[in-house]
């Protein structure tokens, strides 16, 4: 939970209150636990140490947040209030925009990137070696027997 709020308020910094950021830190931990337990095994999706389901789920609930808690009580450079702090749609919807862009350039530069490298090596381990264990296959470690 603490990763989770930490990452969720790193997009919000600056621009919003004390009870802002604890909203948005329990919003990150509500959120990134509900994907980590409910969403992630009904996808199938393989990640083991759910970096994507803490620092993924956590900062794009903070980058829309922010729409909802920035304040000029907090920043001059607020043009526009949070939702929640009666300034409208705007910076929310701006918020929301600003996050989908970013996930589309991500996610289209890191298939490029996993496509480029699959041209020159392989970008995943065999099923054999995944069931026989990383530590072994990858980086030679061995069992001791007592």
């Amino acid at each position: 939970g603490t990763v989770c709020g930490l990452v969720a308020i790193t997009p919000a910094a600056g621009y919003v209150t004390i009870s802002g950021a604890v909203m948005i830190g329990l919003g990150a931990s509500l959120c990134s636990y509900l994907f980590v337990t409910y969403a992630k095994p009904r996808l199938h999706l393989d990640d083991t140490l759910d970096a994507f389901g803490c620092h993924g789920v956590s900062g794009i609930w903070g980058s829309i947040a922010t729409g909802l808690f920035a304040t000029s009580q907090v920043n001059s450079q607020v043009t526009d209030n949070g939702l929640l702090y009666g300034g409208g749609m705007h910076q929310f919807l701006v918020q929301i925009v600003a996050t989908l862009a970013t996930m589309v350039f991500t996610g289209v530069t890191c298939w490029l990137i996993i496509k480029g490298l699959r041209l020159v090596m392989p970008v995943r381990v065999s099923a054999r070696e995944e069931a026989v264990g990383l530590d072994i296959t990858q980086h030679g470690e061995r069992i001791m027997a007592r």
